[in-house]
């Protein structure tokens, strides 16, 4: 039995290569692995370091402005923040890696995890002898892109495996999707299609207790070769 929560995150940046972009918003959401349900969110805008080299092409896609990068808190106080955020989380007791929270996001294998690592190194939450960052569950994570692509890479009905379309497909309202790109938006809806898709895995996998069977068996499935 895994007993480990889930943490879907975004981050906004203020330029689009996940090696030296700063991030300029952090939004996150915790979902309980017991009856997956939202039970926790965290959000902040966050101050470049270097402002001379935000692009006015990805504030333009975020919808940040100048103006709004220099009111933002310092990220030296945000991601401490956020650190402390995804530590609640955790189902252990003490600093053991193995209990942290699953994380998770759209499209974070190429970016965001790219990100988390650059930051967990410079900030302190960093495993120097294994090269890698102990801020999420080290053995796994969800990138809830790949998840979709394989559900819907066959479906004519959908032009692309961006969010916002997949969302649109979902059923979400054009008007609501107006607020893409904010980090909690999209970790908040990230979250509830990664609801989706575990409700449907535990409703295959589950053992039906009058049956006796799953929908899906696993065990001894190759066992005919």
């Amino acid at each position: 039995m895994d007993y480990r929560h889930y943490v879907f995150y975004d981050y906004e940046t203020a330029s689009g290569n996940p090696n030296d972009c700063e991030i300029c918003q952090i939004g996150a959401v915790a979902v309980n692995r017991y009856n997956l349900r939202i039970k926790d969110e965290f959000v902040s805008d966050c101050k470049p370091e270097d402002m001379d080299a935000v692009d006015p092409e990805s504030l333009k896609v975020n919808r940040f402005t100048m103006e709004r990068l220099e009111e933002a808190p310092d990220m030296k106080v945000v991601w401490p923040a956020f650190v402390s955020f995804v530590r609640r989380q955790s189902m252990g007791k003490g600093d053991n890696s193995f209990t942290y929270p699953v994380g998770g996001g759209y499209g974070i294998r190429r970016f965001d995890s790219v990100i988390t690592s650059r930051y967990c190194q410079k900030y302190g939450q960093w495993d120097a002898k294994r090269e890698e960052a102990i801020l999420f569950n080290p053995a796994f994570s969800i990138d809830v892109a790949d998840h979709m692509w394989m559900w819907m890479h066959n479906n004519p009905e959908i032009k692309n495996n961006k969010l916002p379309t997949v969302l649109e497909y979902m059923g979400v309202k054009k008007k609501v999707l107006e607020n893409a790109h904010d980090a909690l938006f999209d970790a908040m809806w990230t979250a509830k299609i990664a609801i989706r898709l575990l409700g449907v895995a535990r409703s295959l996998t589950d053992l039906n207790e009058t049956t006796g069977r799953r929908r899906l068996e696993m065990k001894d499935c190759f066992a005919d070769g």
